[in-house]
């Protein structure tokens, strides 16, 4: 009986998270459709990924803190500290904020004249990033027990697809960026359906994962 209760809350979760995820893809290309340029560096898509990004590093600070997730506590920290850095970047490190003069450095080497390091490396951490998420999805069908011995919680199958699928196609958006606005405006699509993917994912309880 408890069983299939915790089958039925985790199928329900699923499809809460689909609707969400879907709808969210819906109406990020109606907002497309009538409004391009929210899609532009420091404008409305950027600012909410800033926003999904924070909430999310203080969830996993907090799950790190709470019994039911002792297992996980350093993922969380770890994951924490990693959504931490990448809301920095994205807020240039405050620069977007306070209106800083970027150093000659960055003036030089940095393709907006940002003090932030994704913008050098062309790239480079997103796709480290992308990577990373699509190994995650990955030992999760290779081995989810070995998942939690390494004190890293497992997805089930659905959210597995689900979070691949992202990943998949921010992965492709990446690779053809530099031909198409189209591309650039998908790419920061898909960054912010991982960031929502996280933020709903870390605040569901572990055992519905």
């Amino acid at each position: 009986m408890k069983t299939e209760m915790a089958q039925n809350a985790l199928k329900k979760k699923n499809i809460s998270l689909g609707v969400i995820l879907g709808s969210g893809f819906l109406l990020l290309h109606v907002l497309y459709f009538f409004n391009p340029d929210c899609f532009r560096e420091h404008h409305l898509v950027e600012n909410l990924q800033a926003v999904l990004l924070l909430l999310t590093a203080l969830s996993c600070f907090i799950r790190s803190r709470q019994i039911g997730w002792r297992q996980y506590r350093l993922f969380f920290l770890g994951a924490g500290i990693g959504f931490v850095f990448i809301f920095l970047e994205e807020i240039n490190y405050g620069q977007s904020i306070f209106h800083i003069q970027s150093p000659a450095f960055f003036i030089k080497y940095n393709v907006y004249h940002e003090i932030n390091i994704h913008n050098i490396v062309k790239k480079q951490l997103e796709r480290i990033m992308i990577a990373v998420f699509i190994l995650y999805a990955l030992f999760n069908l290779y081995d989810r027990n070995m998942l939690r011995i390494a004190g890293i919680p497992p997805l089930d199958m659905v959210k597995i697809c689900i979070f691949f699928g992202i990943n998949l196609g921010n992965c492709l958006s990446l690779i053809l960026y530099e031909k198409s606005y189209v591309a650039y405006y998908y790419t920061e699509l898909y960054e912010l359906l991982s960031y929502l993917f996280f933020f709903i994912l870390i605040n569901i309880r572990p055992s519905q994962w």
